[in-house]
């Protein structure tokens, strides 16, 4: 779609800024005069900041953006302080001339040799029009002032055709003139066509006379410039009232010329069509050629077998060239099989080798440390494109306590997250109040608490949405006797699924990192948990380290129980515990969806919202605890 123009005069001097009064819109390929204040709001100017090389009062055609300083709110329709366009861009305008009732030569003569009067109305400097020469073509013309009658003569040269949209005569004028619009008025290219003087015209015609005329081979170009100089001065005296009976007879001797020329021909085509006469003539012919066949064959002959000669030396000596050649390509084709048997060969190998690699990489002590991070990159870059593949698992920890896999995992937004928690409604059969709350108290910084079949189920699940399916499963034991043991292997030297955890969550604070204490039933919950319940409210704490709990009834020492524990943490029990069995977990876990995660950010607790769903959870524990 092309840009709207529209046509105005400059208001005053630009100083550079300026203004620019509208006087008409382009509108189905023609110009139309009209009042411009909705167009151009809100008196029909545009403001122009930085106008060059324009003068007051001249016309100019142009395109407009909107003002920037007008407000794009509510009062922008009523702002009458600023002008609401500016102007974009900005073309002095181009006259278009109508001869389509003219020839070609017409025009030719009309624009090279008499020239073109007043057309400095709209522009008073032109140096291109436009010219129609019919309802579909027209040429762009470039003009000069005439050196003597001040005319503007055409610059004889190659003139460039293209198509018209003639729409632009059915529009209003400007001063009598018609004026182009840029990207409408004029089309394609389709040819081009070629102008020039009478006498450049005479002289290209004496010198293709030149070959026929005994008279004209004898002359020099210095004589045929002085006849054609005497021809172009006498079409000029001939035109004087004193010369009309030269002229008259010029015009007669210029038809008798035209038919000497003419009936020779139609005698010969009239004579042609006569059977008798063509049979002739086509025995001459026949005659003729046989005769000249005679003469010129003997002589053709003998020049291709001379040639033949040496194209047939040519053709053996490249036969030899080719077949060598052939020989060296088969031989380089072996050595090239044999390469790259050798190499896939190779390759084979590597990949045998760097899975071997991985594995021993996968058994080396904390190699998520930064001296074993350093070294699988320089194997990598060793390696070059086969680097890639070097990929070591850390079998040191357990797979459910590697936390890693979630590079390539996309985010989702707010309104995401709740459709799939809505989901996971119908899913495990929770209701969408108690995962909310779950949800909530453990994105806030709560302890959470669960049973561990409801964790089995639950905590996979929450994870494919909020963490890309990473969780850091720490399986508790007897072992754990402080809150260090949490962090370091007891007798062993390694870090914990919880210490990862942690150090994860640091260096990416814009992820959620989640932790699953696994079975604090198994521990004496006493020695280390309030410890733990401490660090967990501190500000040393990651806020984006979501942390929960599993707590069953099979208690390994019920002498290190932690009656305080329903106040420190967030008890969750949901309505239907029961229902949960074995075939529901299977079910859970075979039906894989696309993981996600959500983008950190800091959310809280309304207790009253929930205060049901809490206080059964706080009794489930304390009823837990007492038992």
């Amino acid at each position: 779609m092309s840009e709207q123009w529209y046509f105005g005069e400059v208001d005053y001097t630009p100083r550079p800024h300026t203004r620019i009064s509208g006087i008409a819109k382009a509108v189905d390929g023609k110009w139309k005069k009209q009042t411009l204040a909705s167009d151009l709001a809100p008196v029909g100017r545009v403001f122009a900041p930085s106008l060059y090389g324009v003068a007051e009062k001249q016309f100019l055609i142009f395109t407009v953006k909107l003002n920037p300083r007008i407000n794009k709110d509510s009062n922008y329709l009523s702002d009458k302080e600023h002008d609401h366009y500016i102007i974009e861009k900005s073309e002095r305008p181009t006259v278009v001339i109508d001869y389509r009732h003219m020839s070609t030569e017409e025009i030719r003569y009309r624009l090279v040799e008499f020239g073109l009067g007043s057309i400095d109305a709209i522009d008073a400097e032109p140096n291109q029009v436009i010219v129609a020469l019919s309802d579909t073509e027209c040429a762009i013309v470039e003009i000069m002032s005439h050196p003597r009658n001040g005319r503007y003569v055409a610059k004889t040269r190659n003139v460039e055709v293209y198509s018209f949209n003639s729409a632009i005569f059915d529009g209003d004028a400007f001063k009598g003139q018609f004026i182009k619009i840029p990207d409408v008025t004029v089309g394609d290219f389709i040819r081009a066509i070629t102008w020039k003087l009478d006498v450049d015209i005479l002289n290209d015609l004496l010198a293709k006379l030149r070959d026929y005329d005994e008279y004209l081979k004898t002359t020099t170009k210095k004589q045929r410039a002085d006849l054609v100089s005497l021809l172009d001065r006498a079409l000029n005296i001939t035109k004087q009232e004193d010369w009309v009976d030269t002229h008259e007879w010029l015009e007669g001797y210029k038809q008798r010329v035209a038919r000497s020329l003419i009936e020779p021909e139609q005698v010969v085509d009239t004579l042609s069509n006569m059977q008798p006469f063509q049979q002739k003539l086509e025995i001459a012919q026949q005659a003729a050629s046989n005769a000249y066949r005679q003469k010129i064959q003997p002589i053709i002959e003998q020049e291709i077998r001379s040639e033949l000669a040496d194209l047939s030396s040519q053709q053996e000596s490249l036969k030899q060239n080719i077949q060598k050649k052939h020989d060296i390509l088969e031989n380089k084709k072996v050595v090239q099989d044999e390469l790259q048997q050798k190499i896939s060969s190779l390759n084979q190998q590597l990949l045998a080798e760097i899975g071997h690699l991985n594995q021993t990489l996968g058994d080396i002590k904390e190699l998520d440390s930064q001296e074993n991070i350093s070294l699988v990159d320089r194997l990598k870059r060793a390696l070059h494109d086969q680097g890639k593949l070097i990929d070591p698992a850390d079998t040191t920890f357990p797979p459910w306590s590697r936390g890693s896999g979630r590079d390539d995992i996309p985010y989702i937004d707010n309104s995401e997250f709740d459709a799939k928690l809505q989901a996971f409604e119908e899913k495990t059969a929770i209701s969408q109040s108690e995962l909310s709350l779950f949800d909530r108290a453990l994105r806030s910084g709560d302890f959470v608490l669960l049973p561990s079949i409801s964790a089995e189920i639950l905590i996979p699940k929450y994870a494919e949405i909020v963490t890309g399916g990473v969780t850091f499963r720490e399986s508790l034991g007897p072992n754990i006797l402080n809150l260090d043991d949490l962090w370091m292997q007891p007798n062993q030297g390694t870090k914990t699924g919880f210490a990862r955890a942690w150090s994860t969550a640091v260096a990416n604070p814009n992820q959620y990192h989640l932790v699953w204490l696994d079975g604090l039933q198994r521990t004496a919950i006493d020695l280390w948990l309030p410890s733990l319940i401490s660090v967990l409210y501190s500000s040393e704490r990651p806020s984006n380290l979501l942390v929960m709990a599993t707590i069953d009834d099979n208690f390994i020492d019920q002498e290190r129980l932690w009656p305080e524990l329903p106040r420190f943490s967030t008890p969750l029990k949901f309505d239907n515990q029961v229902e949960y069995d074995k075939r529901l977990l299977q079910r859970l876990s075979i039906a894989q969806e696309r993981c996600t995660q959500l983008a950190y950010q800091k959310v809280s607790v309304a207790s009253e919202n929930y205060s049901e769903i809490l206080e059964k959870g706080q009794l489930w524990l304390k009823e837990l605890l007492d038992k």
